[in-house]
């Protein structure tokens, strides 16, 4: 009997020295956070009256649950957090200097039934008749510039801005393999800052009237697409080609 009183009586005394060491340690947070508070208080009334009560860009703000808790409280089991606001200004014009170029050519000769977009994704322009074991890796090419019928947004050609780089070749065998194989002319211009309406309105001319039509091969009757020869004595020239091809051989001048 004795020796569970004893037991019972330390008991009571370690509760007794437990609640008294969690009460000093309570007091103790709460001394450190009110100094935390008044330190960040002063900071805090000066961002805001720089700003009419809002931080001023590119200062420090809190974000969290609420936005009076000053940036150096940390309250556990919440989302509080500071961020860098960055700071932005409007640039002088749209897009960059080839881009803007080109399309500022083209806007003068397209005709108002036509729209013009910039940076179109593959994926929004065709979708996959037979999809592989892994994505195509087409499907996630941007098309320079596509040309659409404004009535209903069918595609008529595409437009390739390039330069002469490995990776700009690959980019183009790969559009035009997509664009052969939809049956849509892809035409191609180097990557310039001042390019020619006169320029453009020839490519154009070429394919505006036929793009969007089914031109069938006169040898076997299959879709033909549109080819530009990039070597020899036709470079440069646009020729309507069998899909079949090399199979085969059927082979339209564009001007035909």
């Amino acid at each position: 009997m004795t020796g569970f009183l004893v037991f019972c009586a330390l008991i009571g005394m370690a509760a007794v020295a437990f609640s008294i060491k969690r009460r000093r340690e309570i007091d103790a947070f709460l001394a450190a956070d009110l100094v935390d508070w008044s330190a960040t208080g002063e900071q805090q009334a000066g961002l805001e009256s720089s700003a009419g009560g809002v931080p001023a860009l590119g200062k420090k703000r809190v974000v969290g649950r609420s936005s009076g808790v000053p940036a150096r409280v940390v309250a556990i089991g919440t989302d509080y957090q500071t961020e860098d606001i960055a700071s932005f200004r409007q640039k002088e014009a749209l897009f960059d200097d080839v881009t803007r170029s080109f399309l500022i050519a083209l806007h003068e000769v397209l005709d108002d039934q036509y729209r013009a977009y910039v940076n179109v994704p593959v994926k929004d322009i065709v979708k996959e008749a037979t999809p592989g074991k892994v994505p195509a890796p087409a499907l996630a090419e941007l098309v320079s510039v596509v040309i659409c019928k404004k009535s209903n947004l069918s595609l008529i050609c595409g437009i390739l801005l390039h330069d002469k780089s490995p990776r700009a070749r690959h980019r183009s065998w790969l559009l035009e393999t997509v664009f052969a194989q939809i049956g849509r002319p892809l035409l191609s211009f180097p990557l310039e800052t001042d390019y020619s309406p006169a320029e453009i309105d020839e490519q154009l001319d070429k394919v505006m009237h036929r793009s969007f039509l089914n031109r069938d091969c006169p040898r076997c009757g299959a879709s033909m697409a549109l080819k530009k020869a990039l070597r020899g004595k036709n470079a440069g020239r646009s020729f309507w080609v069998c899909q079949n091809f090399p199979d085969c051989r059927g082979i339209v001048s564009i001007s035909n």
